[in-house]
């Protein structure tokens, strides 16, 4: 089956986070092939998961005295400082093809064995980590993240040639300056890059082709050199003037604003035996919980993080099923399973009985 290669070079941010859904739109409907963006940002930006609430991940302050945009991109994950260091890769396939595996781990398991091998082409003992991670001696060298977009599959990661770590830690949100410093150390300890394993940074024309070549070793194919169609353009205009407003930067925050309207401190009293509480639960990915509650029931609730839900607007479905809920354990798996179930909803870095979890420690701050 024909796969097309569109070589993008350098574009904003929100060229980046819309090109893929453009090119989705036309796989599903049939009026272009599977494809493969190569493409790498021309400046700094701050790309948060479409699960996460902005003021909880970001310094936003910092972004606007620095002129670094923020954007909000349509798959989970969290919140991270990209620049001209990376090359991302963003694979497009209609969902029936053959080359899509079954589950969403042997997906990324598949789809990310060309990022292990530009990386071992290097001499770099790079593996594979499920769920979509790229590591180097436990240290992680690419991030991915995926998304559905009708009846297409879209893969999107990075190779990274060097890391700003100052700059990273500083357009995120932190409680204090101790904890940035800890950051650093962290992102140090458990972040790589070529310039750190190398000592220097590869050609970037160099890391391209061998990405291209894994690629068609992978696929069996040989890659078609393309551009965007007119409609792929087309659907391109609307999908970035999405992205660039402010209704979607946003998005969470605003399902719920009433809620974090409340909240003032990690537990609030609003009334009488009404309590909104903040809490976190960290599976493979973080779920926060922000929720208000009156007598062991669930009167609104906030769910956000860096986790992989799909579909994504889905998940504000699940907050209003949630409503009116009593706060127990066996009460609350129930629910949420056969949700989940009904919906058809994928995760990924968490499961049900995390989202349970997370109501609970919410709800045990009630009791405090």
């Amino acid at each position: 089956m024909e796969w097309r290669l569109l070589t993008l070079d350098q574009k904003d941010g929100y060229y980046i986070q819309s090109v893929y859904e453009a090119v989705a739109r036309a796989v599903t409907e049939t009026h272009a092939p599977n494809t493969i963006i190569l493409i790498y940002p021309e400046s700094p930006y701050v790309c948060i998961g479409i699960h996460q609430e902005l003021e909880k991940e970001v310094d936003v302050e910092y972004c606007n005295q620095h002129s670094i945009p923020v954007v909000r991109r349509q798959t989970g994950g969290g919140a991270v400082y990209l620049d001209s260091n990376q090359q991302f890769y963003q694979i497009v396939v209609h969902k029936d093809d053959p080359a899509v595996p079954l589950g969403v781990e042997p997906f990324y398991s598949k789809f990310l064995q060309p990022t292990v091998n530009v990386y071992q082409h290097f001499g770099l003992p790079a593996v594979y980590r499920p769920i979509n991670d790229v590591l180097i001696q436990r240290r992680k060298a690419s991030g991915n993240g995926a998304v559905t977009f009708d009846d297409a599959i879209v893969l999107i990661g990075n190779v990274i040639f060097d890391i700003n770590t100052e700059v990273m830690v500083n357009v995120l949100k932190v409680p204090s300056e101790k904890f940035r410093d800890k950051m650093v150390q962290s992102l140090e300890k458990y972040m790589t890059s070529f310039r750190r394993e190398l000592g220097a940074v590869p050609d970037r024309k160099t890391v391209v082709d061998r990405l291209v070549e894994e690629y068609q070793k992978l696929l069996g194919v040989s890659l078609a050199p393309g551009e965007l169609t007119a409609l792929e353009n087309e659907y391109l205009s609307g999908i970035i003037a999405r992205l660039e407003s402010d209704q979607w930067l946003h998005k969470t925050s605003q399902r719920r604003e009433r809620l974090l309207s409340l909240v003032k401190a990690k537990c609030t009293k609003v009334a009488g035996g009404v309590m909104v509480c903040e809490a976190s639960h960290k599976a493979d990915k973080l779920i926060r919980i922000t929720i208000e509650t009156a007598h062991g029931r669930i009167n609104d609730i906030l769910i956000s993080g860096d986790f992989f839900y799909e579909p994504a607007e889905s998940l504000e479905k699940l907050e209003n099923e949630l409503i009116g809920m009593k706060i127990r354990k066996k009460v609350l798996a129930e629910k949420i399973d056969t949700f989940l179930e009904k919906e058809g909803i994928t995760l990924a870095g968490v499961t049900a009985k995390d989202f349970v979890e997370a109501i609970l420690r919410a709800q045990s701050k009630v009791k405090r």
